[in-house]
Formats: C-alpha cells, structure tokens, sequence
C-alpha cells in the first residue's frame, strides 16, 4: 500500500460524462442509456458536493481502500491527525477511476446495480443505503440525487395525482420507512412532510403524528386504515 497526495482532480460535467458513459459502455458491452448515465452521474455529483467540486485523485465515488490499491488522506470532519482520516482509493487517470466505480458498484451493489440500469433514482438511492454505501439520511441523500439527475437529463415524474396512485385505498400499497415513489408523495402532502418521495425518518415523524391526531394507532405505518382517512383528506 502507497500513500500519495490528496490532488483535486476536478472534471467538467461534460468530461465527467464521457468517462462514466465509456466506462459503462466497457462494462455492459453496448451503450448505455441516458437515464443510466444520468443517475450515476448524479450519484457522483452528490458524493462530491454537487458538481464534481471535491473530487480527489480521480475518485469518482469515494472509494475507499482495502488495501490493494494505492491509498489518498483527505480530511472529511476536519480532524487533523492522519491516522483518523479515511483512506480512498487513487487513480491515474480518470478512466481508471471511471471503471472501478462501476465495476465496484456492479460487483458489491447487486441490488442497486438493476435500479441504475433502469435510471430510477429512489429504489437506487435506498438500494445503496441498505447495502451500506452511505450513512447519511436517506431522505437527503436521496433529494440530491434526484434533483441533480433531473440536471443531468434524467427523466421527470410524471405529475402527481391521488388518481394516478389508485382509485380506491383497499388496493393503495402499505408503506413504511424505506419505501419511495410517486406514492409516497401522495402521503407526504396530506401529513405536512417535505414531498420528495422517499419515506424516510421525518416523514415517519409526521405519519405518526398525524395518525395520533386522527384517532389512529400511531405506528407510522401506512396501511389501509390511515389510508382511508388519508385520502378522504384529499377530497
């Protein structure tokens, strides 16, 4: 294991797009589609602070190291002793760095991997947060990345409508912490939480409290009985 310097290495979007685009290329055997490249794009727009500002020695995902490859100290909660800083996995070039993100995401995040194929960024986004790729709130996490996958030419939702999700709450599916979707926003606009549709630790907050407040069990499940008086708040 080699210590190196911790070198910014900051690429234009549209740099950071041709090598993530080729590296996907090089892994799936055919090009990918805009969706994919979009939301791995705004994965590592969201590991860098937005737009690839704090991007070190060709690290596309702050990887860091097991050992095998060469290690980089950069400093995340401005401790000073080296031995507290996390090490990160360095690259030559940005297409090797490209490469190992996504064969590293491949390889250790199967159930995520199907999500990014498909360019859907909630189920990725909690995919990666069950797996343990991140240890921040999934709530945020998951904005960000939503917001900046729209940025960079990922499809948008379609409208949301109470309609859209169902006629009827007998067929509404059960939600709770964890789940995402177009659904979820439906809940999060009655109850008063943020609407970005992903169930996370305020929205359960706010379904809780808005179930004791209705004269039901305060679970902070969303299942037939609270969506009965969800949805006749709606009308």
């Amino acid at each position: 294991m080699f210590e190196v310097p911790a070198i910014l290495t900051q690429p234009t979007r549209a740099e950071a797009r041709q090598y993530l685009t080729d590296a996907l290329t090089a892994e799936l055997g055919q090009a990918p589609s805009t969706d994919t490249v979009a939301l791995l794009m705004a994965q590592v727009g969201q590991e860098t602070y937005g737009d690839f500002h704090a991007l070190f020695c060709h690290n596309f995902g702050n990887i860091t190291t097991d050992g095998s490859w060469l290690t980089v100290y950069f400093k995340l909660n401005h401790r000073d002793a080296r031995e507290n800083a996390n090490k990160y996995r360095a690259y030559p070039t940005f297409t090797d760095g490209a490469r190992d993100m996504v064969s590293f995401l491949k390889s250790r995040y199967r159930s995520a991997w199907k999500y990014l194929l498909t360019g859907e960024p909630e189920p990725y986004v909690a995919a990666l947060k069950s797996a343990g790729y991140f240890g921040g709130d999934l709530g945020i996490y998951t904005r960000n990345v939503r917001t900046l996958y729209n940025q960079f030419g990922g499809k948008v939702p379609p409208p949301l409508s109470v309609a859209a999700a169902s006629s009827s709450w007998e067929r509404l599916p059960r939600l709770s912490r964890g789940h995402s979707g177009e659904v979820v926003k439906v809940v999060q606009a009655v109850v008063g939480a943020e609407v970005d549709g992903v169930f996370g630790d305020l929205t359960l907050a706010r379904v809780r409290e808005w179930q004791g407040s209705h004269g039901l069990d305060p679970d902070g499940i969303v299942g037939p009985l609270t969506w009965q008086k969800l949805l006749q708040r709606t009308k």
